[in-house]
């Protein structure tokens, strides 16, 4: 089946669905792969449309095969080094043991394993990173930990030697980082965190927000001002703002990098009680295609 051949009609439910349970926004740019990828599962399921419309929403497993395909996983060890290095250099020697954090949309396991090398590399003695995806296919690749040799060219041959062993003509991250990276499956647009309020410091949130419409957006920074261990870092992609969308973190500037922090006001207070829920901007405009 060719992706022309899906109705307009079963795309727009489907984008419903989609937005409905991860908040995904579907919008022109986003259209042709949601195509190509309903045309696809319907067939590796033997459905014609009108019976994979039907399966997609009360069947969980074609649910999740369309996910798995419309969800984008390019990624790569490494990814925006200048701002890894500003966590490196700017925020990491001063988070309190144990040091955790939250890799969101993780794909095939590079980000968090990158995180895990800096982590060992600066001698943190308790650490855990956590990485979530919605997608089973890139969760399964970021718990098995191997990686083709093209995968490992952002890899100094010093790390490649320290943190990973040649297994046949892939590299598989070895057990003393890939133990202490735990990986699940996690929806960010309808569930809370994967952790207990104020037992992460710092959540990678790169190149998601860009995939989920305004609500979704707003509840999810919302939730993570609460959650957050403060100072409570956030780390976007760099082609993603907050601005006119949440006023619940404080851009600041790292060396040539830049993150997000909670504003010192919003902060919870010495006895432990959190502070009040933050505010979006509801007022704002929404992005195009919302």
């Amino acid at each position: 089946m060719r992706s022309s051949e899906v109705p307009a009609d079963t795309l727009a439910e489907v984008s419903r669905l989609l937005a409905r349970r991860l908040g995904l926004r579907v919008n022109a740019a986003v259209t042709g792969r949601l195509s190509r990828s309903v045309a696809e599962e319907a067939e590796a399921q033997g459905l014609d449309l009108p019976s994979f419309r039907s399966r997609v929403e009360s069947d969980p497993l074609v649910f999740q095969g369309l996910v798995d395909r419309v969800t984008v996983q390019e990624t790569s060890f490494f990814r925006d080094a200048g701002q890894l290095e500003a966590f490196r250099a700017h925020v990491l020697a001063d988070l309190a043991s144990p040091v955790r954090i939250w890799s969101a949309g993780c794909s095939n396991g590079q980000e968090p394993y990158s995180l895990a090398m800096l982590l060992a590399e600066h001698g943190v003695a308790e650490w855990q990173v956590t990485a979530t995806d919605v997608s089973t296919r890139a969760l399964d690749r970021a718990s098995q930990g191997r990686y083709s040799a093209k995968e490992m060219e952002t890899v100094s041959a010093a790390r490649r030697a320290r943190f990973f062993r040649p297994v046949g003509v892939e590299w598989e991250v070895a057990a003393e980082l890939r133990d202490r990276v735990r990986v699940q499956h996690h929806n960010v647009a309808t569930e809370p965190p994967p952790f207990q309020p104020g037992q992460v410091d710092v959540v990678f949130f790169r190149n998601v927000l860009i995939y989920l419409g305004y609500d979704s957006m707003a509840s999810t920074l919302a939730r993570l001002a609460l959650w957050l261990r403060p100072p409570g870092w956030l780390f976007l992609g760099y082609s993603e703002s907050l601005l006119q969308i949440s006023d619940a973190f404080e851009l600041v500037r790292l060396g040539d990098g830049f993150a997000y922090r909670l504003p010192v006001a919003d902060r919870p207070p010495a006895d432990g009680r959190p502070a009040p829920a933050p505010r979006a901007r509801r007022s704002a405009p929404r992005p195009a295609g919302d």
